[in-house]
C-alpha cells in the first residue's frame, strides 16, 4: 500500500535531475538523523570510553535544556536526553 505510487512528473523535464534538483529534508535528513545519530553517540553508554562520551554530564546538559527559550514560533520544548527516543523534529532544533 505504502511506497511509491507512480513516477513523478519531474521526469518529465528533460533536464531535471531528480537527485541534485530536490532539496533535502531538513526536520527528517538534519535533525532526525544527524542529530539523534550525534546525540546516541554522545549519550549511549557503550560509547563511554570513548573521548566524547558526555552520558557522565547528563544533569548539566538537561539543565541547559530546561533553561532554553525557543522562540515563539517553535512550540514545543526540548525533551529531556534520557526521553531521547521520543525526541522529535522541533525539540532537536534547539540542542
Amino acid at each position: 500500500m505504502n511506497g511509491v505510487k507512480y513516477p513523478t512528473l519531474l521526469f518529465l523535464f528533460p533536464l531535471f535531475d531528480v537527485i541534485w534538483g530536490l532539496p533535502v529534508d531538513y526536520m527528517h535528513a538534519v535533525c532526525l538523523g544527524v542529530a539523534k545519530r550525534f546525540t546516541s553517540l554522545w549519550f549511549d553508554s557503550s560509547q563511554s570510553k570513548s573521548p566524547w562520551y558526555l552520558g557522565n554530564r547528563v544533569a548539566e546538559i538537561e539543565l541547559a535544556l530546561r533553561q532554553t527559550k525557543p522562540p515563539r514560533t517553535i512550540k514545543s520544548l526540548p525533551r529531556p536526553i534520557r526521553d531521547k527516543q521520543h525526541w522529535k523534529g522541533p525539540s532537536l532544533l534547539l540542542f
